[in-house]
């Protein structure tokens, strides 16, 4: 300004358009990544939902039909690619442009100047001010890339500020005035209760409900699924508040009680738990609910899967559990709750009866009818015989053979992987491999890039030109000059536009497709895995979504974003390099001799950044969000129990761990990135010193100094930035070995192999020949011993035993979910390992004791019991869940069948939710019918209606039931003891309840604990 201020006024007036493009760039690539995230967040509940069911996803053979709609939704992606890839590549262009345009307007305006107003501007105070303020505006350009990393930033954090800025609906009062009850004694009462579920606001679920419990009480809830049990202990717990009326604790108002005291006065133990064998799981929540010492105890069907053996002990440890607490039960087994001091008959969220049972019982209203209908039929007494006594000792085969092959494949695949990881560039030509659909674009990306990064040291080249234009002393001449030498910085700056747009958008494209094949590829492998993969559990649902959501997306790093980078920095420095060693050597070489260190610098600053990007802390960001997924999952869980806090800390832990050395690692960087960016200073003062000299010797031309020097500047100063944008390789190569490894896993047993015998009948006999059997996972832990049993076509089969001792695990070998380590399974005389493994399961309907629906309508759910049609007409979809009774209670709901059912079918009731499951498997009209305690959660009159009809379904078809409610399969044609893995004793009820054994034992106990 002081040394030509009209000079520099008409120079930093293009500036302000630089920013506004700078800005409106940083816009636009904020927009486009809030896209891209949310356009992923349609396919990631896909994958989440997926992983979670992947037992339900195998029986039904659904993981095709997942696969194909988890690749439907990512193809967004590269639409948003695209129009990012043009609108960044466009500014980026623009910007180039602009560039050159002021480096035209100045050479051209400088010119004019001197030549009609010298006395004020002198040639050189022009050639100052013009080198200060084009390396300004260079610098500027040089900070784009760091703009378009911080838009996606602030992009990607505007979601997260949504949700912090959003105001939840509290159903917490006012702190200050949140009453904590001094000696809680646990007196509840709801008065005039009135609720609707938030997402279905025209369906009532209470409706008016009154009644008032005594503090110590025990109250037991009963009646048909569905009628707004279950949501009493919601209420009671504040998990939401009711549309109308009150609920009160100790006379207190629920709303003005502390949220946090009050859910740490409650133990809950409910129906569904997540993790361990039924008998283990329900001991291990018991008992993490009563550590608590809680005031008022809730349980929801908490014996309810259980064998008698298990159930009586558990019951003797909850009626002791209970002294002195207010106890609230729900349990559709009505023997658990005979002795509770009141009982709630509820129907339609009302309260129909109440009494104790003896009361009730005299009564003869609705309780009558329900207890009377879940009596045992009467069998002879008979006296009670042990067991043990009776029991052959079996000795478990030995199985290390098999675990020692196992054992010798796994080292194979090991070793063989990482040979494959210490070859040079081994994952990068992976991931060229997988981009070769894409090899036209990814050149003509490169081609474009070239073009972009040469354009700089091509322009600089012009800065040699100035110092003669304003030796020129004809006007004319001296005009056309300048005219000339702006028109060709001009077409520099459109050929720029053009090479910027092709760069970004090919990139972006190129970079989108290999992230959507990585995740496609990632899922498969994943739905292709065995069940024991997903046993294990790094394997957890989660993880796997955590790793498709992030560990794909950083792979592009060292791919397509890799080579953008390097052909960044080689093309300008390249051609730097050549044809400045073609204009002098001596000056060029030792001007060259500083880029290493540039380079260096820069390589170390990235590397500094990374030593504390090691194994533990690389896997921060997929261990936190491995935690949020599992805590969202367990929300109710979480909050019932009041560990809020407990797991917010754990995700703090995950992230601030490495904080210090982290801290300490990006100091070192901003060291060496500093020298990184300021080496240029240092080749400034060489060049000249030296230059002077050569110029002094007549070894050089003072024009090819000032081509030379700039070319050389300019080019270090793109390499140092090019470099400092791959400080993510360390991350991203530790992804792309995380997913290769993913991909390249072969499953012991494919859930997408074709190959394998398709019998053309089917007739569904299964034979177990001596099979032993170990959990992959468990090895020590022999699960079947020995097994052999055969089931004939056509009849109904029953598995009893006590918890543990492998009947779910039968089903599972006979949907090959595993395979066994010793002896055979025969499927109509052929071996289940040689069938079609598709076909099969296509052939076996199964409804488990934890039914599993997915996030779509009623209709869609049940459908998805036969694949094999593209369309089933709602007749016969009404007429299995009029079979399954459910119809009626979906003609109830405003959208019929047309309700969606939300996450894991989280909008019903455990009953609603096994009758919806058993709709889905009478539809499939399968040869093979498993039923895993598929009736545990009914009450007694929806039991019968159930068992009834599948008694119909199994007419002409092979079934087997297992069940620890023996009412359910005395009229099996066959019933199997099985114990430690061996089967017993088999017969059918008569034939069992004569030989006085196991089955007796196991008939009468129950006969006597009810």
């Amino acid at each position: 300004m002081i040394q030509a201020w009209k000079f520099t006024i008409i120079y930093l007036s293009v500036i302000p358009f630089i920013i506004i493009l700078s800005t409106l760039m940083t816009i636009f690539n904020k927009k486009f990544t809030l896209k891209e995230l949310r356009s992923y967040e349609i396919a990631g509940k896909i994958a989440q939902e997926t992983l979670s069911l992947i037992r339900t996803i195998f029986c039904l053979g659904m993981q095709k039909i997942q696969l194909k709609n988890y690749e439907k939704a990512l193809t967004a992606e590269d639409k948003i690619a695209k129009k990012k890839g043009l609108v960044i590549g466009l500014f980026n262009g623009l910007i180039v442009m602009l560039s050159n345009v002021l480096f035209g307007i100045g050479v051209f305006y400088g010119v004019y100047l001197t030549r009609y107003e010298c006395d004020q501007f002198l040639p050189g105070n022009i050639i100052q001010s013009f080198f200060s303020l084009y390396v300004t505006t260079f610098s500027i350009s040089q900070a784009l890339p760091f703009l378009k990393e911080l838009s996606e930033a602030k992009g990607a954090i505007e979601k997260v500020f949504e949700i912090l800025k959003s105001k939840p609906f509290s159903l917490d009062c006012d702190k200050k005035k949140a009453v904590k009850i001094e000696n809680l004694k646990g007196e509840i009462e709801f008065e005039n209760i009135f609720f609707s579920y938030p997402q279905r606001k025209a369906f009532k679920i209470l409706n008016g409900l009154n009644f008032k419990i005594p503090a110590g009480k025990t109250v037991a809830l009963v009646g048909s699924s569905g009628g707004g049990k279950s949501t009493i202990f919601a209420l009671l717990q504040k998990l939401y508040s009711p549309d109308s009326g009150r609920i009160r604790i100790d006379g207190i108002d629920l709303e003005k009680i502390d949220i946090k005291w009050l859910r740490d006065q409650m133990a809950v133990v409910s129906q569904e738990p997540v993790l361990f064998s039924n008998s283990i799981k329900e001991n291990i929540r018991f008992a993490r609910a009563l550590i608590r010492k809680p005031k008022i105890l809730l349980l929801d069907e908490a014996t309810s899967a259980l064998d008698n053996q298990s159930e009586k002990a558990v019951q003797e440890a909850l009626d002791k559990a209970k002294l002195g607490r207010t106890t609230i039960i729900i349990a559709h087994r009505l023997k658990t709750i005979k002795n509770a001091d009141i009982i709630f008959y509820i129907s339609s969220g009302c309260l129909v009866e109440a009494g104790n049972h003896d009361e009730l019982m005299k009564l003869k209203g609705e309780y009558f009818k329900l207890f009377e209908s879940s009596n045992l039929e009467q069998v002879p007494d008979a006296d009670f015989i042990d067991n043990e006594k009776i029991e052959d000792k079996i000795e478990p085969i030995d199985s290390e053979d098999s675990s020692d092959d196992e054992y010798i494949n796994q080292q194979k695949s090991k070793k063989s992987f990482k040979k494959n990881k210490f070859k040079p560039f081994y994952y990068e030509k992976r991931l060229l491999e997988l981009q070769k659909p894409d090899w036209l674009w990814l050149i003509i990306g490169i081609f474009c890039q070239t073009l972009s990064s040469v354009i700089q040291p091509v322009t600089s080249l012009f800065f040699a030109e100035i110092f003669f234009l304003f030796k020129i002393e004809d006007a004319d001449k001296q005009k056309n000059e300048s005219i000339k030498f702006m028109s060709i910085i001009f077409s520099f700056g459109l050929l720029g536009i053009l090479s910027n747009i092709g760069s970004s958008f090919f990139f972006s494209l190129v970079g989108s497709r290999l992230t959507r094949r990585l995740r496609v590829l990632m899922f498969k492998s994943m739905l292709r895995q065995e069940m024991a993969f997903h046993d294990l559990d790094e394997n957890k649902s989660s993880a796997l979504s955590s790793q498709l959501s992030f560990s794909a997306s950083l792979c592009k790093g060292l791919s397509s974003d890799k080579i953008k980078i390097y052909v960044q920095g080689i093309s300008a420095v390249g051609f730097s390099i050549v044809y400045s060693l073609f204009l002098n050597w001596q000056l060029a070489l030792l001007m060259l001799a500083f880029i290493p260190i540039s380079f260096f610098s820069a390589a170390l600053s990235g590397k500094s950044s990374l030593r504390s990007n090691k194994k533990k802390s690389s896997n921060n960001l997929e261990n936190g969000s491995k935690l949020i997924i599992e805590s969202v999952e367990n929300i109710k869980t979480i909050i019932s129990l009041g560990l809020e806090n407990f797991f917010l800390n754990k995700f703090k832990d995950i992230y601030q761990k490495k904080k210090r050395k982290l801290f300490i690692a990006l100091n070192f960087q901003a060291i060496f990135y500093s020298i990184s960016n300021s080496i240029v200073f240092f080749i400034r003062a060489v060049a000249f010193s030296f230059g002077f000299l050569l110029i002094k010797n007549g070894n050089i031309q003072i024009e090819d100094i000032f081509k030379i020097f700039p070319m050389v500047t300019f080019s270090s100063m793109i390499l140092a930035r090019s470099y400092s944008q791959l400080l993510d390789q360390n991350l991203a190569l530790k992804s792309t070995k995380k997913s290769i490894k993913l991909i390249d896993k072969k499953p012991k047993i494919d859930n997408f192999d074709s190959e394998g015998l398709v019998p053309e009948i089917f007739h569904g006999n299964i034979k177990f020949e001596n099979v032993f059997f170990t959990y992959p996972n468990n090895p020590k832990r022999n699960i079947l011993n020995g097994l052999s049993l055969e089931i004939k076509s056509g009849t109904s089969n029953a598995l009893v035993g006590p918890s543990g001792c492998g009947k779910s695990t039968i089903i599972s070998l006979i949907l090959r979910f595993y395979d066994v380590d010793n002896g055979t399974i025969y499927i109509d005389g052929n071996d289940i390992k040689k069938l079609n493994l598709e076909w099969l399961r296509s052939n076996i309907a199964v409804v488990t004791q934890e039914p599993i629906l997915f996030d779509r309508s009623i209709m869609e759910n049940i459908c998805l019991g036969d694949l094999s049609r593209s369309k089933i007409e709602i007749n016969e979809v009404m007429e299995a869940s009029i079979k399954s009774n459910i119809h009626d209670r979906i003609e109830k709901m405003p959208q019929n069948y047309d309700t969606i059912v939300g996450s894991k079918g989280s909008q019903f009731s455990g009953g609603e939710k096994q009758r919806i499951a058993i709709a889905r498997a009478l539809i499939r009209k399968s040869k093979l019918l498993f039923f895993d305690e598929a009736t545990s959660a009914l009450d007694s009159q929806s039991e019968n209606l159930v068992q009834d009809a599948i008694k119909k379904a199994q007419i002409g078809k092979t079934s087997i039931t297992i069940a620890h409610k023996l009412k359910t399969i005395m009229s099996s044609d066959k019933i199997f003891f099985i114990k430690n893995g061996s089967l017993i004793e088999e017969g059918n009820h008569d034939n069992l309840i004569k030989n006085k054994k196991f089955y007796f034992n196991l008939f009468t106990g129950e006969k006597a604990f009810n």
